[in-house]
């Protein structure tokens, strides 16, 4: 499939679950226009076994999933809700707490033969963190600048199966139908 698009940024804030129970989130939030890029990366285990002389078995299981975001936009909204900045007055304040933990998600516009399908991506319980901030002076003309973030996935368990899940991924027919799986996700009505 070619992937040929990136949009509807959608979050909400973990609230509790996911250990052999559903999870729930605070008020959920869809945005449009902020998805630059996305970076989805598997951390998985390489490990092998030996026995006379030579591979018996191996494990590659997955053992964590990160998410990277590049962002047209950083309000200070998403500031607070993904990096855990406090507001005080107008100021936002830059303390020591840790990031709080979110669902995310977005979708991605695919095209193969002329079928175009949308697969949608959520992550439970995301963590994430500020790559840099940095940002360079106006030369001969604009060079437009972007946020990134990086998140680290957490490992859920839904169900008594024992399954730990980082994070889940669907196709739809539609865009209608990918921004509807998105809000079920995220508990927008």
């Amino acid at each position: 499939m070619a992937k040929i698009g990136l949009k509807c940024l959608t979050y909400a804030p973990f609230t509790s679950g996911g250990e052999y129970t559903s999870i729930t989130y605070g008020t959920g939030v869809m945005l449009n226009d902020y998805m630059i890029r996305a970076d989805i990366g598997e951390e998985r285990n390489d490990v092998s076994f030996y026995a006379d002389d030579h591979k018996i078995d191996s494990d590659n299981g997955m053992n964590g999933a990160t998410l990277g975001l590049e962002l047209a936009n950083m309000t200070d909204d998403l500031e607070k809700s993904f990096l855990g900045y406090v507001a005080a007055t107008s100021d936002l304040d830059i303390t020591d707490a840790s990031a709080p933990f979110v669902g995310c998600g977005f979708y991605r516009k695919e095209r193969f033969k002329g079928e175009v399908t949308y697969k949608c991506y959520w992550f439970y319980k995301v963590q994430f963190r500020r790559d840099s901030d940095s940002v360079n002076t106006k030369g001969e003309s604009t060079d437009f600048q972007t946020e990134n973030l990086s998140g680290d996935a957490m490992g859920v368990t839904l169900t008594a199966s024992g399954n730990v899940i980082y994070y889940t991924t669907c196709r739809k027919d539609s865009e209608a139908n990918a921004i509807s799986w998105l809000k079920a996700k995220a508990g927008i009505s």
